[in-house]
């Protein structure tokens, strides 16, 4: 991606980088499980044993190979085969479960040791209970998570138990349950699951309500704020609109889940991969059927040179379309972004960036701030609005330039001759200790580096003025290399209150060596007033002059010689010097008008009335094409041509 950034006097390039997204790759459904149970029956080891044999169709989530392709379901996303869970995942998390999470085992969507579970165990017997693996390792609670000192614990209990006659009981043992994982595994996230939702008219209706799960849900989210731990809510994207769990989400009993219910949630450093990018996150939600996901807590996601770090938003996988907040930041080779809020749409890599704005170019020591930025990076279009402020800090002093709104444009955009025009629309006022800056617009084209002002713009530099009715500037690098004032010409330099040097002219060019000006060169109608020093620096007389042509030479920052080719003029006396000679008919000292600070630049502060500058009148081109035919004999010496008689 590339930028454009200028270091001086007003050209600050407006590049914003583009928000990197990819597609988060779809997770896929998991075959149903059917005839489940609540507790230690012969339902519930059914659940086991049809999980252990299995149909062998739980996918991990990766792209299907030819030769692992399985039959598409409902979901349009075609999945691998293959035995186990994703190990980025499982190399860091543990879960605490019951029948639940024994099936996910069985299925192979978590390993058989990342899982500490049992069929029918609820929260008030799981710290003293004894757990056996497949692989035949006998655990505690205890021994379990001192040995495996995981990351992040998933706890997914609750359902059990929840018609436990006694609520306190209940309540209590949960708590009490939390205070010992966080006793044995101090250095571990604790990841608290919601109770996933049921069918009220389920096989286990008389068990358990939803009713009762949404109230011990808001229990266990005010446990979890309380205890400063994490909470995951499963049961929004579990729940259908009737407030139980969706039919295509119901394994069979109403209690447990079929395949194609597994919400892919990601705590706290799990992977989700894809061959474009990687997110890492403390908290994701993400959904398989919508292909939605939620970042409910502090993110990366990685996509080449790309990089972005969210706390809160939202993803659509399948729109290419994410909205972050909460302070989002984007950073690109250097450069980063930061935002309120951050809009992304895939087509077209259209990127917006809302409230508080923020971009950081630290190779070219620039900056950008507002409250609106758009990027499309397919174009190199870009906009900014709301407070806009281009910032420089390249130099020993930053400069600061508002506008109400800047635009890019990025021309040949693929090829090694791009180049850039940023344009600055209305109000357009700069700071810098240095210099100041005031003109209704303004444009920078890269090509050529130069700089123009438009409609009353007007110049300062410590004590010296500089206005016309257009301004150009040409930079290299960081310096200035020459400026070209256009049409009604004013160069004012103060003196004190009643005596400012000044020369007007047509047409007014400067040219500068290593950002110091050495000579000034003004053409058409040139009238001076200037006020002679003697060599203790008192001024000896006001020169008054006429002429059609000036040239001024600089010496060591200031003035060594004055040319003009056959001039008019004459020296008078300070004491005699009238109000009418000591100003020309165009002076104007508009310091009024002025930036003060940094600050100052959002005050927009005309000229008072009857001191605008009017427009010159322009002169059409002649046209091209004879308009009259000859009248006469004579023939070509009546004929014109559009402003000129042919001869």
């Amino acid at each position: 991606m590339q930028h454009i950034g200028t270091k001086e006097l007003i050209a600050i390039s407006l590049g914003i980088v583009v928000i990197a997204f990819a597609i988060i790759l779809v997770m896929a459904h998991i075959s149903g499980v059917k005839k489940n149970s609540l507790s230690e029956n012969d339902g519930e080891n059914q659940i086991a044993n049809e999980g252990a044999s299995g149909d062998g169709n739980m996918p991990v989530v990766e792209m299907a190979s030819k030769e692992t392709k399985t039959e598409s379901t409902p979901d349009t996303t075609v999945l691998v085969k293959k035995e186990g869970a994703k190990e980025g995942c499982l190399n860091r998390c543990v879960f605490l479960g019951d029948s639940r999470t024994v099936a996910m085992v069985n299925y192979g969507f978590f390993n058989d040791d990342s899982a500490l579970a049992q069929i029918g165990i609820s929260h008030p017997a799981f710290a003293s209970n004894k757990f056996m693996n497949n692989a035949g390792k006998e655990y505690t609670m205890k021994s379990y998570l001192e040995s495996h000192q995981a990351q992040v614990i998933y706890i997914l209990l609750g359902v059990n138990g929840i018609n436990d006659s006694s609520e306190d009981h209940y309540k209590n043992t949960f708590i009490s349950l939390i205070d010992r994982v966080a006793e044995l595994a101090p250095n571990s996230n604790i990841v608290l699951v919601s109770i996933g939702p049921v069918d009220d008219n389920g096989r286990y209706k008389d068990y358990v309500q939803n009713a009762l799960i949404d109230k011990y849900n808001d229990f266990l989210l005010e446990i979890a704020k309380e205890k400063h731990i994490f909470y995951l809510d499963i049961a929004e994207v579990l729940k259908g609109s009737d407030g139980q769990v969706k039919s295509e989400y119901n394994g069979g009993d109403g209690l447990h889940y079929s395949g194609k219910g597994c919400e892919a949630i990601f705590n706290y450093n799990v992977d989700l991969k894809n061959p474009k990018f990687t997110l890492l996150s403390d908290t994701l939600h993400y959904n398989t059927g919508s292909g939605f996901a939620r970042i409910v807590g502090p993110s990366n996601i990685d996509n080449g040179d790309n990089h972005i770090y969210s706390e809160r938003g939202t993803y659509d996988t399948r729109a290419d379309h994410a909205y972050l907040l909460d302070r989002s930041i984007v950073s690109n080779k250097g450069i980063t972004i930061t935002g309120d809020s951050l809009d992304y749409t895939g087509a077209g890599a259209i990127s917006k960036a809302f409230g508080n704005v923020v971009y950081v170019d630290k190779d070219s020591r620039n900056m950008f701030t507002g409250n609106y930025v758009l990027y499309a990076d397919s174009t190199g279009y870009a906009e900014a609005a709301d407070s806009a402020v281009a910032i420089d800090y390249s130099q020993r002093d930053t400069l600061y330039v508002h506008a109400d709104t800047f635009k890019l444009f990025t021309y040949d955009i693929n090829t090694d001759t791009v180049w850039r025009e940023m344009r600055a629309y209305n109000h357009v006022r700069a700071f810098r200790i240095d210099m100041q800056a005031v003109c209704d617009s303004m444009v920078f084209i890269s090509r050529d580096s130069c700089l123009t002002l438009y409609r009353d713009p007007i110049l300062w530099q410590q004590g010296q003025q500089l206005l016309g009715e257009e301004i150009k500037a040409w930079v290299n690098d960081s310096t200035i290399d020459s400026t070209h004032v256009i049409r009604q010409a004013l160069s004012v330099e103060r003196l004190d209150t009643m005596s400012y040097n000044q020369v007007t002219g047509n047409i007014m060019r400067s040219y500068f060596v290593n950002g110091q000006m050495k000579m000034t060169w003004a053409e058409g109608n040139v009238i001076v007033r200037y006020y002679p020093l003697d060599s203790d620096s008192l001024m000896i007389g006001l020169l008054e002059s006429e002429s059609a042509e000036l040239k001024l030479f600089m010496g060591e920052k200031q003035l060594d010689k004055i040319w003009m080719p056959q001039a008019e003029g004459k020296l008078h006396p300070l004491a005699l010097a009238t109000k009418k000679e000591r100003f020309l008919d165009n002076f104007g000292w508009f310091d009024y008008v002025r930036p003060l600070n940094k600050d100052d630049i959002f005050v927009w502060r005309s000229k008072k009335a009857g001191f605008e500058l009017k427009e010159s009148v322009q002169h059409t081109k002649p046209k091209a094409t004879l308009d009259n035919k000859p009248k006469s004999k004579a023939g070509a010496k009546d004929m014109k041509l559009s402003g000129a008689k042919v001869k």
